[in-house]
């Protein structure tokens, strides 16, 4: 019988490791459902649902969850409804397998509705460290803990998945998806000229989204970063932020500080083929969005990264990070960054075959007849937790190991820092 699977997607962030996956299931004759919600549908955050049509894909269900505020109360609510029309929407398809990606709450509200109906839960993306700032790294351990399967992005974040108390066989080390086809994507520079982006010169890629359980810090951060971009020549492509608490106001400053000004470009989202020219074609990311972490390195263009949002994530030697900037350090890490010019760096998040072996994987297991029955495996459980034959072996993905004394290559990730307790 032909595997069946949903995808869920709630957001311009997700989208990415999604859509990999939808193009391996058509090239494994794997029969795959789409399920789009969140601000895909959200006309003030840009309808990407225009994106994905398209692009040819054509969803097997709309789920309309947003308030029409931006507060911690509106996203609870949006959860809340989210939990309930994905349990019709995955009652009606019954799929061999509900897939989720990352961390935000519409991925979350999936993973429960899955877990009620008892059909299996595949995550892509968990493991990752981000956890101090936002409800995204508690949302992101929470599906982890839900998932029947684990497809992380390197052996990190799998070591991290097993100290949780998940079984070996469970997770596999594959990269992301969002890896497969970057380079692909790519085009030329001239389209990005409708946007308003001048044909020639050098440019600068901006984003800064909520760090929603610190606001006063993040609007703090987001005023330095305007504020040494005000001190940078080179034209600016700012994006705005997605459906996260107190992204309005983020937003608000954004425009304000851009209103009038010749030498910066304001726009609410990117196609993904154009987010990826314009992050290949700059001359250096500031912000804090995962892309200045995980997706730079693929192209090697110089990355700051500003604030807390990405502490504890593996890094490339193209990114450079201030946890707690100051606006003449801000000012002299960029000014650093645009001078190095690009870098020759290998990416800690895969090599760009995640999505075939993650639809492998789905195909293999989904028959296993212990799939759904989870249990907490620790350390002194370690020898039953091991896989018991080859089929269930787990995929594996090494990382570079970092050269002796130290990480002064340019081409081996580092981690950066955690915050120190107080």
């Amino acid at each position: 019988m032909q595997t069946k699977i949903c995808l869920i997607s709630g957001a311009r962030s997700d989208w990415p490791l999604i859509e990999p996956l939808l193009d391996a299931a058509r090239r494994q004759a794997v029969d795959a459902h789409l399920i789009v919600t969140g601000t895909h549908l959200s006309r003030r955050h840009g309808h990407t649902l225009d994106v994905i049509l398209a692009a040819g894909w054509q969803p097997a269900r709309r789920l309309e969850i947003l308030e029409i505020d931006d507060s911690p109360l509106a996203a609870a609510r949006s959860t809340g409804r989210a939990v309930s029309l994905a349990a019709d929407a995955l009652q009606e398809l019954a799929p061999h397998w509900v897939v989720v990606a990352g961390d935000r709450y519409e991925s979350f509200a999936a993973a429960v509705a899955a877990t009620m109906l008892g059909q299996p839960l595949a995550h892509v993306g968990g493991g990752e460290t981000d956890v101090a700032t936002n409800q995204d790294g508690s949302l992101r351990n929470a599906i982890t803990k839900l998932a029947h399967l684990h497809f992380v992005a390197n052996t990190a974040a799998a070591q991290r998945i097993r100290a949780l108390g998940e079984e070996t066989w469970r997770i596999h080390a594959v990269g992301l998806p969002s890896l497969d086809a970057l380079k692909t994507r790519r085009r030329p520079r001239t389209q990005l000229a409708p946007i308003g982006l001048p044909a020639s010169g050098d440019f600068l890629l901006a984003s800064f989204l909520p760090v929603t359980l610190r606001p006063d810090e993040s609007f703090k951060h987001l005023d330095l970063m305007l504020d040494a971009l005000d001190h940078i020549a080179q034209h600016k492509l700012c994006l705005l932020s997605n459906a996260d608490a107190h992204a309005d106001e983020h937003d608000a400053r954004i425009r304000r500080w851009a209103d009038g000004r010749r030498d910066a470009t304001v726009v609410h989202s990117l196609p993904p083929e154009l987010y990826a020219t314009a992050l290949a074609e700059c001359c250096c990311y500031v912000g804090n969005s995962s892309s200045g972490v995980i997706e730079s390195p693929v192209f090697g263009t110089p990355a700051v990264i500003v604030g807390l949002r990405q502490q504890g994530r593996l890094v490339a030697a193209n990114t450079l990070a201030l946890e707690q900037p100051t606006a003449a350090a801000l000012l002299q890490a960029i000014r650093r960054q645009i001078a190095h010019g690009r870098f020759d760096v290998e990416s800690p998040y895969g090599d760009g075959t995640a999505a075939a072996r993650v639809l492998e994987t789905l195909c293999r297991l989904r028959s296993r007849p212990d799939l759904l029955t989870k249990r907490l495996s620790c350390e002194a459980d370690a020898p039953d937790s091991r896989p018991t034959d080859a089929t269930s072996a787990p995929c594996r993905l090494s990382e570079p190991a970092a050269p002796s004394g130290g990480v002064t290559s340019t081409r081996h990730p580092r981690r950066l820092p955690a915050e120190a307790p107080p």
